[in-house]
C-alpha cells in the first residue's frame, strides 16, 4: 500500500488533474451551448421583463399574488 498517507502522492495528483480537466470541460461546453442557444432565443431577460415580473412577461399570468 503506497497511498497518500504513506507518501505516495502520484494517484492523488492524477485525481486532482482529472477534476480540474473535467471542471474546465464542463464550463466550456456549457458556455458554448449557451452561446448557441442565445443565437436563437435570448438567454438573459431584459430590464423591462425583470421589472414587470418574469411570470407576466414570459407567460402572461401572475403565479403569486401579494
Amino acid at each position: 500500500a503506497n497511498g497518500l498517507l504513506y507518501g505516495g502522492a502520484d494517484f492523488f495528483i492524477k485525481e486532482i488533474v482529472s477534476v480540474v480537466v473535467v471542471g474546465a470541460y464542463c464550463f466550456f461546453f456549457t458556455w458554448i451551448a449557451l452561446k448557441v442557444i442565445d443565437m436563437f432565443m435570448p438567454v438573459v431577460v431584459g430590464k423591462a421583463g425583470e421589472e414587470e415580473g418574469l411570470d407576466m412577461h414570459m407567460h402572461g399570468e401572475i403565479a403569486y399574488e401579494d
